[in-house]
């Protein structure tokens, strides 16, 4: 009878630690998801930025040639 409890006691804390397991691997993926996406989000804003400026300073430059190149 003492044997039978015990592997039942066994076998729920078993079932409890493999849940309580999962809860925190979830949770991690999730936090991990979180910064993948918010890492993402900046560098699409960063890319988008350096497109405009890069394209801005070209444009400048060339328009500086433009005006010191003798005709």
């Amino acid at each position: 009878m003492q044997k039978e409890i015990i592997a039942e006691i066994a076998v729920i804390a078993a079932k409890e630690a493999l849940a309580v397991k999962d809860t925190i691997f979830a949770e991690a993926f999730d936090a991990r998801f979180h910064d993948v996406k918010l890492l993402m989000k900046n560098y699409r804003r960063l890319k988008s930025h350096y497109d405009f400026t890069s394209k801005k300073r070209w444009k400048s430059f060339l328009s500086i040639l433009c005006i010191i190149k003798p005709n």
